[in-house]
């Protein structure tokens, strides 16, 4: 019987959760320090910051970019002229 469109990945899906579900678990004998969760918090946490801030304060000026870029490679694919302002002169 022929699986439905999208069956082959719920199959899989399946098949990987029954033998998830199957297989033996072991404890997890694993403790971290609070003290190196809290390095790793103050460490990694300004960064992601200081990268999201980074990318909010650029976005106008990286949409800006980005549709000038498309707007030149369109224009060479229909074989027009572009200028910055994205109009042919």
């Amino acid at each position: 019987m022929p699986l439905p469109v999208g069956g082959h990945a719920a199959a899989k899906t399946l098949l990987l959760t029954a033998v998830i579900t199957i297989a033996g678990t072991q404890t997890a004998d694993a403790y971290i320090d609070p003290n190196s969760a809290g390095v790793l918090y103050q460490i990694l946490f300004p960064m992601f910051i200081a990268i999201a801030s980074t990318l909010a304060a650029l976005r106008g000026m990286l949409r800006r970019l980005w549709s000038r870029g498309v707007n030149a490679v369109v224009a060479t694919l229909r074989g027009e002229r572009f200028n910055s302002k994205g109009k042919e002169p």
